[in-house]
């Protein structure tokens, strides 16, 4: 095919030249990937499929009964350079959100063999005891993908949420590891201590 390509632009060396073949060649080696649908599995599971230009990339577990879900969410974000889709499905009259986060092949081509998705997160998020005061939480965010837990208890005074024990995912190990928080920027003086001795 790309042979193809050069020699049609030898022809008509005039009108493209050498430059037109390789933004042609660019072109098509720069095609963004497949849009992502989402639409719901055969009966049989009750689950959702994840489809790219036709193929099943990702096939979705869902618990809740279909008459407590609410409509799924699907997103698709670039984090450390691969396609990670997350999809979210709330469950009416509870807290709580059933999460799949997984990665995806990075070009999938329909009517051809898929290599398997590699899930990275999947359970329920929000309260975890009977009084709704602790909870489990993941997101993407950050060129990361992050669990963390909440408590009612612990509030900052900006009133952004307090993720604690927070970990992210480790996609060369393949698990979640421990969040180190980064140390404060260093002031802007330098206060130097001096022993005083006192006669």
């Amino acid at each position: 095919m790309r042979s193809g390509i050069l020699r049609v632009v030898g022809r008509r060396a005039g009108a493209f030249g050498l430059a037109g073949a390789l933004l042609l060649a660019s072109a098509h080696a720069a095609a963004p990937p497949a849009p992502l649908t989402l639409t719901l599995a055969d009966a049989a599971d009750g689950g959702l499929e994840v489809r790219a230009g036709g193929a099943v990339v990702a096939r979705v577990p869902v618990k809740a009964a279909p008459l407590r879900r609410a409509p799924a969410r699907l997103r698709e974000v670039s984090v450390e350079g691969r396609r990670v889709v997350e999809v979210r499905v709330a469950v009416r009259g509870t807290p709580h959100e059933e999460v799949w986060i997984g990665e995806l092949p990075t070009e999938p081509r329909p009517g051809q063999p898929q290599p398997p998705q590699s899930a990275i997160w999947s359970g329920l998020t929000g309260a975890r005891d009977a009084d709704e005061e602790v909870g489990t939480e993941i997101e993407i965010a950050g060129n990361r993908v992050v669990e963390y837990q909440t408590s009612t208890h612990v509030t900052r005074c900006d009133g952004e949420t307090v993720r604690l024990f927070p970990r992210a995912w480790d996609f060369d190990a393949r698990r979640f590891r421990p969040v180190v928080s980064a140390l404060p920027a260093p002031a802007a003086q330098k206060l130097v201590a001096r022993l005083q001795r006192v006669h």
